[in-house]
């Protein structure tokens, strides 16, 4: 990460009665920033809310300037997250455009990068500007979000005011290749390396499918795996050379792994939340221990089960009482019915829960502490499973850990609610999000 690097931000009104420079913290936002220079108040009192939105109109750019001591070799810039159409420069070459919350960008630095001060912009152009004029469209409380890929919520909602902000919303990477890093035979990056599933459980034990993913093969590397159980008592070990497939700079590396046994995961009060670790250690050709990850996960089995009702059934009869409803009378045209019922590990789970939306107005201002907290206060409630919302975000990573550790079942949309959204025009960025937060959120 960037981790010693000195931000601004600016922000400009197109008439120029607003021109603030003030520090920035990334990730954040422009509202964040604004507050904690004492420009902005309380966002939650009396009617700061609205007193805050002329910051939707603005332009905004956050300029970040670090040293290097030497240039790294093959080095790209990776923002987690730009909140959302925004110019990116590095040392005035202007590197891409964005115009996507909720996907990585990441950009090539070759011949951009110097010893000594760097520098890296990145302007933001109003969300709100971006859309004017186009077609209306059929959306709860307002529509002109349904044409910008950004958290839907805050463009207000019945729960939350409207904050419309920009920012660098998530952590900002360098990444490089240099004879001091871990640049060969390495894991893909985030989820993209390593995929872990329960393929079966039997009256034997469970199997366990693995599915790891290498770049920059050097084809004299291996791969130490391992899995330890909740106990950390090493149930099954394996080493493996890491040589190239059907492309020669990258390896894939599939294993099924049989463990005698098992502890089995359960939602809250079904039963306890065991996880195993799987570790993943990397060895050049000398020996030499050159890059290790480890991910936990649970063993169990998830089944959608769909039957129809027996004729005459209770069930049957509910659904036959439940269709007199007005709003079902105008909409329904089943002739049965039928289950829907959730199994885990071959258990009838009842789904008693709620959505889940973001702790914050900003996402950049949740913290871990804030999101385990609530999912624990949802755990005490009874609650067995949770609804990412569409008008939110894929959430940080510490949401689906906690309800990982805690029992939560997640259901998560795809970042979009309450509207007619333009399909054809969005669906280059839907493919994008769909891959980047099955590749996220798969384990």
């Amino acid at each position: 990460m960037l981790a010693n690097i000195t931000w601004t931000s600016r922000i400009v009104s197109p008439d120029g009665t607003y021109d603030y420079s003030v520090p920035a913290e990334v990730p954040g936002c422009i509202h964040t920033d604004l507050q904690k220079a004492g420009i902005l108040g309380d966002l939650f009192r009396r009617d700061n809310a609205e007193n805050c939105q002329w910051i939707e109109a603005c332009d905004v750019t956050y300029t970040g300037i670090f040293e290097l001591k030497e240039i790294p070799e093959n080095a790209a810039i990776l923002f987690h997250g730009l909140d959302c159409y925004s110019t990116v420069s590095v040392n005035g070459v202007k590197l891409g455009e964005t115009d996507n919350m909720f996907i990585p960008w990441r950009f090539e630095l070759s011949g951009t990068l110097k010893t000594g001060e760097n520098s890296i912009t990145v302007a933001f152009r109003s969300p709100v500007r971006e859309v004017e004029g186009r077609p209306k469209r059929s959306a709860a409380f307002t529509a002109e979000r349904l044409y910008t890929r950004r958290i839907q919520c805050t463009y207000g909602w019945d729960w939350v005011g409207r904050f419309v902000t920009m920012g660098i919303w998530r952590p900002v990477e360098l990444v490089c290749e240099t004879a001091d890093t871990l640049a060969h035979d390495r894991l893909g990056t985030g989820n993209e390396g390593i995929y872990v599933w329960t393929k079966n459980l039997n009256p034997f034990g469970a199997q366990v499918g693995l599915r790891l993913h290498f770049l920059d093969i050097t084809g004299n590397g291996r791969v130490h795996l391992s899995i330890a159980d909740p106990d950390g008592t090493v149930v099954w070990d394996k080493k493996r050379r890491i040589l190239p497939t059907t492309d020669p700079n990258s390896a894939d590396i599939a294993e099924t792994v049989d463990i005698p046994d098992p502890k089995l995961w359960y939602p809250a009060g079904y039963g306890e939340q065991p996880l195993y670790t799987l570790t993943c250690k990397v060895y050049d050709a000398d020996g030499s221990l050159t890059h290790e990850k480890a991910q936990p996960f649970g063993i169990r089995t998830v089944i959608l089960l769909e039957t129809e009702d027996a004729p005459d059934s209770a069930w049957a009869e509910k659904a036959k009482e439940l269709k007199q409803y007005d709003h079902l009378i105008e909409w329904d045209r089943n002739k049965g019915s039928s289950r829907f019922c959730l199994l885990i590990n071959g258990v009838e789970i009842f789904c008693q829960g709620a959505n889940w939306v973001p702790c914050e107005p900003f996402p950049s201002a949740e913290t871990p502490e804030k999101i385990r907290k609530l999912v624990s206060l949802a755990k005490t409630a009874g609650v067995t499973m949770l609804r990412v919302w569409g008008g939110g975000i894929f959430e940080n990573d510490a949401f689906y850990t906690a309800c990982d550790e805690m029992g939560i079942l997640v259901t998560q949309d795809f970042l979009m609610a309450c509207g007619s959204y333009p399909e054809e025009e969005l669906m280059h960025h839907l493919k994008k999000e769909a891959r980047t937060a099955a590749l996220a959120l798969r384990n």
